[in-house]
């Protein structure tokens, strides 16, 4: 089924996946210039290369293909680097598709990362009576 197709592009070619999918938003005027790459290259079930330049099929040459597949920069794989890697890409597309998205890529780490100093600040302070009285904290003994 379509639903079936698209979960497995998503977990084994999650690039390709995205740029078909990430379609619904408009390119902003920054990323006017930028477009998906349509054009990946495959090696069995395990590794891809893609190029952000390849996105019109009258520019592919095999020169232009044979470069790509010999250079490390866009080839993905089934390693922990390269699952970081495409992640990465996805969350710099959705970014640079909309204002939404480069909002939503800006907001949410720093939402995280506030939330994170919160809690460790809370863990640290520790419960001695003269961090409650600093805080105006009474603490009944029992």
């Amino acid at each position: 089924s379509d639903e079936d197709t698209n979960k497995y592009m998503w977990r084994r070619f999650p690039l390709m996946a995205a740029a078909h999918d990430m379609s619904f938003a408009s390119p902003t005027k920054f990323a006017s210039n930028r477009s998906t790459p349509h054009i990946f290259v495959f090696r069995g079930d395990d590794a891809y290369w893609e190029d952000m330049s390849l996105v019109d099929p009258k520019a592919m040459t095999e020169e232009r293909l044979l470069a790509l597949v010999r250079g490390k920069v866009g080839m993905y794989d089934s390693s922990w680097r390269s699952s970081f890697r495409e992640r990465v890409a996805i969350m710099k597309r959705l970014a640079s598709r909309s204002f939404f998205g480069a909002l939503l890529m800006v907001m949410c780490p720093s939402l995280f990362c506030s939330m994170l100093c919160m809690c460790g600040r809370e863990i640290l302070r520790g419960d001695h009576p003269e961090d409650l009285r600093s805080r105006n904290i009474s603490k009944k003994v029992d």
